[in-house]
């Protein structure tokens, strides 16, 4: 999440203030205990306040990329759920016992 704070004075103490911003993309650099990764970011509109008043800006983020840090990848080993584990026992079992049970028959 991003966030900021601007403060600002008029001239003259108290008319409406209009914070314009460079509306370009920006490209910004992050890392986390992870990774890295990179992200460009606009301002997609001006800013108009009146004396003690607040608004809000509108951004957008567009071709966000992430790289996890080498170490921090490693393979696992898939294990089968033990659910998994009954039903295939449980189906071998009655294989066999119908196996037999039909060999018994002959």
């Amino acid at each position: 999440m991003l966030s900021a704070v601007i403060r600002g004075t008029s001239v003259g103490g108290g008319g409406p203030l209009d914070v314009d911003f460079d509306n370009g993309w920006q490209l910004l650099t992050y890392s986390n205990g992870s990774g890295t990764g990179t992200f460009e970011f606009a301002v997609l509109n001006d800013l108009d306040v009146n004396k003690n008043g607040s608004g809000a800006v509108i951004g957008a983020v567009r071709y966000l990329t992430f790289r996890p840090d080498s170490e921090q990848l490693t393979e696992t080993a898939t294990v089968p759920e033990p659910s998994t584990l009954v039903l295939l026992g449980t189906g071998l079992a009655g294989a066999i016992r119908r196996r037999r049970t039909a060999s018994k028959t002959r």
